[in-house]
């Protein structure tokens, strides 16, 4: 019994796992695109629209997976028909098919991980996604630390010249995983109920917060690199402060979901905000390798226990009919509209300023967020 539980588990895993690793190694995409002639902004605005493309598919395959119940057969088709895209973007050097071949990626890979995380808790349940889905943040952080190792002998743009061979390398690796993935349509069917009443209102206000703070992870997602090179810190630095914080996320990811139900998820999100104002602020001013390093430990809460903080959000409003449809407009609201504002206009000040005022300006940002937050939490614990 255990062994077929884990013979379950393991493809859903094992894409996480690939899946995350490859969008560590998207982080380099921008910088390899200035390698070759790319302005920051350009680059930026390029990212803006792949987190457009995406804002488009993923509601539109989450209704299409609601109605249907077919979650994980949606999820091996567009896995499937993104490899073409990841190919180009792994082999092909024309601008114009890189820019095309992202956002098809958009529009298909992009898909992917909301209609994978629907699949994992009707098929496992809420106290098995974060345990499933903590194998993403391995994937991640092992990702980081081989860059950050390569990067002992590496410069910057080097490190970044490799990136969309091994970006390609993963996904792909990633979408052949759930291929295997198995028991969709017998669960998926038996498991999605028909009750229960989706609270949009308080959703779309909570929303606006989640939005807010993933606007503030630009800087860190698209530009740690060119924070580095402005405070001439060794290649090796961004790897290992991504590491770092993943080492803390895996942990959050892991044993978090109990912890926020016993705390509440409003209390937790507004620490989390609070310490990740601080992250942005002091890594603006940081004056040494380790001090930027230790400082992105706090990704852990302001990427894990924030996420974890989200789906017991969605647990609490969301109807189980509507969880597709409802996970596909988080990731809309967060990491399409989110990315792409925060993409667009942190590319802007890089070429207008510096990386230094741009996390400077994330850390005010989520002091505006922080106060939302703070407001949330009260009047929920008033509403008791």
């Amino acid at each position: 019994m255990r062994m077929s539980r884990v013979s379950q588990i393991l493809p859903i895993s094992a894409a996480y796992f690939f899946i995350l690793a490859g969008q560590f190694v998207f982080t380099y995409l921008p910088r390899y695109l200035t390698s070759v002639g790319w302005s920051a902004t350009s680059a930026g605005m390029l990212f803006a629209g792949f987190a457009v493309s995406r804002s488009i598919s993923m509601p539109a395959w989450g209704i299409v997976a609601d109605r249907r119940h077919m979650h994980l057969r949606l999820t091996r088709a567009l896995a499937l028909a993104s490899i073409p895209a990841l190919a180009a973007i792994g082999f092909v050097k024309v601008d114009w098919a890189f820019s095309a071949a992202l956002i098809l990626l958009g529009l298909t890979a992009g898909a992917v991980l909301p209609l994978l995380d629907t699949h994992t808790i009707h098929k496992h349940g809420a106290e098995r996604f974060g345990p499933t889905r903590m194998w993403g943040s391995v994937g991640f952080g092992i990702a980081a630390i081989g860059f950050g190792i390569v990067g002992w002998r590496l410069g910057h743009a080097e490190l970044a010249g490799l990136s969309p061979l091994v970006f390609f390398v993963l996904m792909t690796a990633g979408a052949m995983s759930i291929q295997f993935a198995r028991g969709a349509r017998h669960v998926e069917s038996d498991s999605v109920s028909q009750e229960g009443t989706t609270k949009w209102v308080p959703l779309v206000l909570l929303g606006t917060l989640w939005f807010l703070h993933w606007m503030s992870q630009a800087p860190y997602n698209l530009f740690l690199v060119f924070l580095c090179e402005e405070k001439r810190f060794p290649a090796y630095v961004p790897g290992l402060a991504v590491a770092a914080g993943i080492l803390v996320e895996v942990v959050i990811m892991r044993f978090g979901t109990r912890f926020i139900r016993k705390t509440g998820y409003h209390l937790v999100f507004a620490a989390t905000v609070g310490l990740t104002m601080l992250r942005w602020v002091f890594s603006a001013q940081a004056t040494s390798p380790m001090m930027l390093i230790a400082l992105q430990t706090i990704h852990g809460l302001s990427f894990g226990a924030y996420f974890l903080c989200i789906m017991e959000a969605l647990d609490a409003f969301v109807a189980p009919r509507h969880r597709g449809t409802a996970q596909s407009l988080l990731y809309v609201v967060v990491f399409g509209l989110g990315a792409a504002a925060g993409n667009g206009i942190s590319g802007w000040v890089v070429d207008h300023s510096d990386t230094v005022t741009l996390f400077t300006a994330a850390g005010g940002l989520e002091f505006a967020v922080f106060l939302g937050a703070v407001v949330a939490m009260v009047s929920s614990r008033m509403k008791r």
